[in-house]
């Protein structure tokens, strides 16, 4: 069964998923990865796609974060709210494997 919580962060597990592309407000992009990298303690933090949301105000966010000396890949998704320029919640991090994306 599906809840509304589900259906209302299914474009940002599309992103997660790589099964959605899209490159909305990228003139955001240096403040969302600037947060997210101080948040996550991880200075190679950089958007991958963003999906703004129908009201305009936040933006479903998948993020590629490299580790060990660039050499191991992950993402994380995050909701960004444009308004108030900072992040929305928690920032869930994961990576992509022949299903879809799975969190760690």
């Amino acid at each position: 069964m599906v809840n509304d919580r589900d259906t209302r962060l299914e474009p940002l597990v599309s992103l997660l998923d790589g099964a959605r592309s899209k490159s909305d407000k990228p003139e955001i992009w240096p403040l969302i990865e600037a947060d997210s990298s101080r948040i996550l303690g991880n200075k190679n933090c950089n958007v991958e796609q963003t999906l703004l949301s129908p009201d305009g105000q936040r933006l479903a966010t998948c993020m590629e974060i490299r580790t060990f000396l660039g050499l191991r890949l992950r993402h994380a998704g995050l909701i960004y709210s444009a308004q108030d320029k900072a992040v929305v919640g928690r920032i869930a991090r994961g990576m992509r494997v022949g299903s879809g994306w799975v969190q760690n």
